[in-house]
């Protein structure tokens, strides 16, 4: 077993400008046909299979894949809720079986001779680690799958309620192939990575992890920061450093604790309404510079209820949540009633650009590594606490809300009722 941290310093098809040698289909078990999109190299002795995420394949996933193939890796690319026909969530992607990854394995190893190794990111990595294991089973001594690369590897059992820790999916403890993590600095999951080394690293599998800085997500073709654009030029040099430790890794033995897992929760955690706070932390002191540059302290939250939401430009339903807040705010503004925002991990500038792109009529506080959002564990984006006029947090919600509702309003107004008594 060995834990090695390294930290670095320096639809599909129509959308994909970046053509593939071969587009193939495989019929699988249960007669299910996946399409798998394949940049063949012309030599090299490695096959990266590629897992897209619950969002798809964009643009920067096929000029990846180009590249690899150019610089001597096969790379195929498959995206399993396309085949199999379900809606793009994440939940879908949590709760999916492995056996389909685990035959793709088989296919290309057999197809190709070269040896296997599972590439994704985000929620990608929950059906790969359910498929490496499903393989490792069938097959617990063979090294045709080398092991896997996890992009900022999402890997929860369910997205977490407010203020409680992270429950990893029983697949994590139960892997036993070797494990290369390349986490991105600003990625939303950056400060948990250590909680997540713990749990595989326990599995007895080799682990290895290395930070990206100034990196959000190397595969978004939206908001594409410089060292994003740097890194997916080096890619194939990356992994062709990081590929020998994996290979070399021994296998750690299955057990029989690993063989069966448990049935992975079909609650995805996510809240669909405000409701009240059951987690274990309460309200820290905030001290963060706004997009001015005036530092804003909060300290003592008592004698006014105080909503903090946490958000990201880059996070779709927190966008959609914005003109709602300005209109709760406008709404509670001749009452002891204060709204303020921490923006994750953004620089200043792209917070300015959004800004006279959208309306924010409330403080943007900026939390430029993200260790305040850690603190108060928030591992959802938006994020939104409701702290009573005791300083006591009295709600919450783990996801976008349309904030002015009546049912919403009310709640509040009730916080700033039970103050006046």
């Amino acid at each position: 077993m060995r834990l090695l941290l390294i930290f670095f310093m320096s639809s599909w098809f129509a959308s994909c400008y970046v053509k593939a040698d071969e587009v193939r289909s495989y019929t699988l078990s249960e007669d299910n046909e996946f399409i798998v999109r394949q940049f063949n190299a012309a030599h090299g002795d490695t096959l990266l299979l590629w897992i897209a995420s619950a969002y798809g394949f964009d643009e920067p996933h096929s000029r990846a894949a180009e590249t690899l193939a150019k610089n001597g890796f096969t790379v195929w690319q498959t995206d399993l809720l396309e085949s199999l026909f379900l809606t793009r969530s994440v939940q879908n992607m949590r709760t999916l079986s492995g056996h389909w990854v685990a035959e793709l394995v088989e296919q290309a190893s057999a197809e190709t001779g070269k040896q296997v190794f599972l590439l994704g990111d985000q929620s990608a990595t929950m059906p790969m680690l359910h498929g490496a294991h499903a393989w490792q089973i069938k097959h617990p001594q063979q090294r045709d799958l080398g092991g896997l690369l996890l992009f900022s590897p999402s890997l929860y059992q369910q997205v977490p309620q407010l203020g409680e820790d992270a429950q990893y999916l029983p697949v994590v403890s139960a892997n036993r192939l070797p494990v290369f993590i390349f986490q991105a600095e600003s990625d939303g999951n950056r400060w948990y990575l250590p909680a997540l080394l713990k749990t595989l690293y326990a599995s007895g599998s080799a682990v290895y992890a290395e930070l990206l800085p100034g990196v959000r997500n190397p595969f978004s073709h939206e908001q594409v920061l410089p060292a994003e654009t740097r890194l997916l030029q080096k890619l194939p040099n990356l992994l062709n450093a990081r590929l020998p430790l994996l290979r070399n890794a021994a296998l750690a033995p299955l057990t029989q604790n690993s063989l069966k897992l448990p049935a992975i929760n079909q609650d995805s955690g996510i809240d669909q309404q405000l409701k009240p706070y059951q987690g274990k932390i309460q309200p820290m002191p905030i001290e963060l510079p706004d997009i001015h540059g005036q530092t804003y302290s909060l300290i003592d939250y008592r004698g006014r209820v105080t909503l903090v939401n946490f958000w990201a430009s880059w996070c779709p339903p927190c966008v959609q949540e914005i003109p709602s807040l300005n209109r709760l705010r406008e709404q509670m503004r001749d009452q002891p009633f204060s709204l303020i925002s921490i923006n994750y991990a953004e620089s200043r500038l792209e917070i300015e650009q959004f800004m006279q792109r959208v309306a924010v009529h409330f403080p943007v506080l900026m939390d430029s590594a993200g260790q305040v959002a850690a603190q108060w564990k928030v591992f959802a984006f938006p994020s939104t606490f409701i702290i009573d006029s005791q300083g006591q947090i009295a709600y919450g919600v783990n996801a976008g809300l349309e904030w002015d509702t009546p049912e919403v309003v009310n709640t509040l107004q009730g916080l700033l009722k039970s103050q006046k008594r």
